[in-house]
């Protein structure tokens, strides 16, 4: 989640480093939701976390269709916070029962 950061404050941000970036992040969330998911009893809230998680998704990834005409990982507050939700997700499992 910092390495954005470290690269802007190192001067080293790469096209190929945007986009490797975006591709792990996919994997990093598809790896997520195949062990998580699969492992755990499907109720409701998971899927309202989810649908928010995917809308935030697909709402960036419209946003910089609309900006560039092309397709562009765009790294916003927004991502970040999809990030984030995706890091506090297994915490919350002892929290809200599944």
């Amino acid at each position: 989640m910092v390495d954005g950061i470290i690269a802007r404050k190192t001067n080293s941000v790469s096209e190929f480093g945007s986009r490797f970036d975006s591709i792990a992040d996919f994997v990093f969330v598809a790896v997520c939701l195949v062990k998580i998911l699969s492992v755990i009893d499907n109720s409701v809230w998971l899927y309202a976390w989810t649908a928010v998680i995917a809308l935030i998704k697909i709402i960036n990834i419209l946003s910089g269709y609309a900006m560039q005409k092309k397709y562009v990982a765009v790294h916003t507050t927004m991502n970040k916070v999809t990030g984030v939700l995706l890091f506090m997700f297994p915490l919350t499992l002892s929290i809200i029962p599944s």
